[in-house]
């Protein structure tokens, strides 16, 4: 199952990308506790999430039943000072 998992989320991650808006799709995975995977998104709007070329992609179909789906929005808070990575 979990090979499967995987399998299906390289293809959806691959359909998120190529809607409008949608910049950016990194999955992590748990080193302890209860939510073993995450995945981030980073979208020039929260309007992305309403569009139709995302509802059109943005659900689990197949995996539905086996995902505890939780969505939480943030906006980036600038550090003052910081206009990139150091250079080395």
């Amino acid at each position: 199952m979990l090979g499967d998992y995987h399998a299906w989320y390289e293809d959806h991650i691959a359909k998120l990308l190529s809607v409008p808006g949608v910049r950016l799709a990194r999955r992590f995975e748990s080193i302890e506790g209860e939510m073993r995977f995450m995945a981030l998104y980073e979208v020039d709007d929260v309007s992305v999430f309403d569009s139709a070329a995302y509802k059109a992609v943005g659900r689990f179909g197949e995996m539905e039943a086996h995902v505890r789906f939780t969505r939480n929005v943030y906006r980036e808070i600038p550090i003052k000072g910081f206009d990139g990575p150091a250079d080395l």
